[in-house]
């Protein structure tokens, strides 16, 4: 079987939907598919995954992006692959994976975020003339019946109904990671290393918030409703790492070079920012407990990956990952920006019952969130469009 999958940029690094679709091209490949990564611009593939750029020319990105999306459906067209495979709204692709969210629902998210008065946000939104064509697209492609609409969680799916009617032809593949199996031994030395390094003692409950964007992962209202928690007798003993590339503006520059690199201390008692760690499983193995108060997230590999690693976490009702949670293995708080809420939220981490409860709970969640899972049931859509 030949398999295209065509996303915009293609660079494992940076994670989310890109990571994903190194794994799912990893997996296909040890089945003995074929597989080309179709994309803007790339680097190299996992082991024998063939990276494909198309690479455009365009004054601006919104020009670039039409005509490698002009490209690829010319390559879509040609019919050398059995199952063309898209990460963004590709018209004349079999399937179209929504990892990254829907328009509508990116748009709902940009509103609830950012401040100022309603109409000014929607006509900013409106004047964007990238994620115009990406409406256009996508609203497109979810008028072509024949096309295959995978959400990666029920919230996306319910995105797919109430933003544009369609129900036919819709199959939640839940997202899917790769985590690596580490024995106990192993887990411990990471997390007595990685912890060493956080200037973190036996008694600290570090809780870990990995963000790339801070603002559309809600560090700045965490920090807020994380002073609140700490001013709590039971909730002293949590930490903060603010996991990421840089440090927010709100981070007051406190503390030298570090082995794991510049940590930050803010004007808030016991929040550190750390820069990130790669591979990020030993800062899994060193945490206590994940935060994410995503104002979206279409289903989160952070909160999938602590999950299937052990690790309870807190996040919002937008992130699509929140249903994993729901029967005890964290905690789902309304929005960011409810503060008392997740104060409460984040206090309850301070209970050493409460996290192994949730612990506990992660277990048979594990085994629902495999990368091996995913590609399981990508197959069986794949066997579909040969059929059809």
């Amino acid at each position: 079987m030949k398999v295209a999958l065509f996303i915009e940029r293609f660079d494992p690094a940076r994670g989310g939907r890109e990571r994903s679709t190194a794994e799912i091209a990893a997996a296909l490949a040890g089945r003995g598919c074929r597989v080309d990564v179709v994309c803007m611009a790339g680097g190299d593939g996992p082991a024998g995954v063939n990276v494909v750029p198309l690479r455009t020319r365009g004054l601006g990105r919104t020009h670039r992006f039409r005509r490698f999306v002009a490209a690829a459906r010319r390559r879509c067209a040609a019919g050398a692959y059995d199952v063309t495979h898209a990460m963004f709204p590709l018209p004349g692709a079999d399937i179209y994976q929504i990892r990254g969210g829907t328009l509508p629902g990116l748009r709902a998210a940009y509103l609830r975020m950012r401040g100022g008065p309603a109409a000014l946000r929607r006509l900013a939104w409106s004047l964007n003339r990238l994620r115009a064509l990406q409406g256009r697209l996508e609203a497109g492609v979810m008028a072509d019946g024949a096309a295959r609409i995978l959400p990666v969680s029920p919230m996306v799916a319910e995105e797919v109904r109430a933003g544009y009617g369609r129900r036919a032809g819709v199959r939640v593949v839940l997202n899917g990671v790769a985590v690596p199996a580490v024995d106990a031994v192993q887990r411990e030395a990471w997390r007595r290393e990685v912890r060493g390094q956080w200037g973190l003692g036996d008694g600290d409950v570090a809780v870990v918030c990995p963000a790339v964007n801070y603002e559309l992962k809600g560090v700045g209202p965490l920090i807020d409703a994380f002073g609140r928690a700490r001013c709590r007798a039971d909730a002293r003993a949590l930490k903060l790492i603010v996991l990421g590339a840089a440090p927010p503006r709100a981070l007051r520059v406190c503390g030298p070079r570090d082995p794991v690199g510049r940590r930050f201390d803010s004007a808030i008692d016991g929040v550190h920012h750390v820069s990130s760690l790669s591979p990020i499983w030993p800062a899994y193995a060193a945490a206590d407990a994940v935060v994410l108060l995503s104002w979206y997230d279409a289903c989160s590999r952070v909160v999938l990956e602590a999950v299937a690693m052990g690790v309870p976490c807190l996040t919002t009702r937008f992130n699509g990952a929140a249903d994993l949670l729901a029967d005890g293995a964290g905690w789902i708080v309304s929005s960011p920006a409810a503060g008392d809420e997740v104060a409460a939220a984040l206090a309850a981490l301070a209970d050493p019952a409460a996290r192994q409860a949730a612990a506990d709970a992660c277990g048979p969640l594990g085994r629902r969130v495999t990368m091996e899972r995913h590609v399981d049931e990508l197959m069986e859509i794949y066997a579909e469009v040969m059929r059809a």
